[in-house]
C-alpha cells in the first residue's frame, strides 16, 4: 500500500494528468490518494502555487510539476509498504 498526498488546484491539467497516472497504478500498489486543493489563497497556495501538482510520499520525498511516469513508478516502489 502506498499513501500519496496530491496537492492540486482547479483547472490544472498537469494535476489531472498526475491523478490519472496514480489511478492507473492504484490496483498494482494499493494507492490511497488524499487530494488537497490548495485554493486561491492561504499558506498552501503560497507554498505550492508554482509547483502543482505536488505528490508527497510517506518517506518525505515529493514529485512536482510535469511528473514523468518513470519517476512516479520509482517513488511508488520506494514507498510501497506491502499488504
Amino acid at each position: 500500500m502506498v499513501r500519496v498526498k496530491l496537492y492540486s488546484k482547479e483547472g490544472c491539467w498537469l494535476c489531472d494528468m498526475a491523478l490519472d497516472m496514480l489511478n492507473g497504478q492504484r490496483e498494482k500498489f494499493g494507492i490511497e490518494i488524499e487530494r488537497i486543493d490548495i485554493g486561491s489563497e492561504g499558506e498552501l497556495y503560497d507554498l505550492y502555487r508554482y509547483d502543482v501538482p505536488v505528490l508527497s510520499f510517506a518517506d518525505g520525498t515529493t514529485l512536482n510539476g510535469h511528473i514523468k511516469k518513470k519517476a512516479l513508478l520509482g517513488k511508488l516502489e520506494d514507498n510501497n509498504e506491502g499488504i
